[in-house]
């Protein structure tokens, strides 16, 4: 199970970030990539409403970076683990890298 610690950890060491998905779709809602400091990203939507229309920076000074990082946590453990185990366990594997 992913804690919210791998995910700060992940966070402090450049294996989570936060993405505008306008760069992908052309559309202004935050996104979280997880992966290999570089390469080997995967993405998805995690912050609902509160994403939604503004960019990383603003989404995050508005929520607080602790908020943002426990909203990645939950977006995993409740939608990701129960939608494709495949994604999740990469995700998992990643992030273990970082205990």
């Amino acid at each position: 199970m992913i804690t919210l610690d791998d995910v700060k950890r992940g966070y402090e060491r450049g294996a989570v970030i936060f993405k505008n998905a306008r760069n992908f779709y052309g559309m202004d809602e935050v996104i979280c990539c997880i992966g290999h400091k570089g390469w080997n990203f995967n993405w998805f939507y995690f912050g609902g409403m509160d994403a939604e229309m503004k960019t990383p920076a603003e989404f995050i000074r508005e929520v607080g970076i602790d908020n943002a990082l426990a909203m990645v946590t939950n977006a995993l453990n409740d939608c990701i683990k129960e939608i494709d185990e495949d994604e999740y366990a990469f995700y998992e594997a990643v992030l273990g890298e970082y205990r």
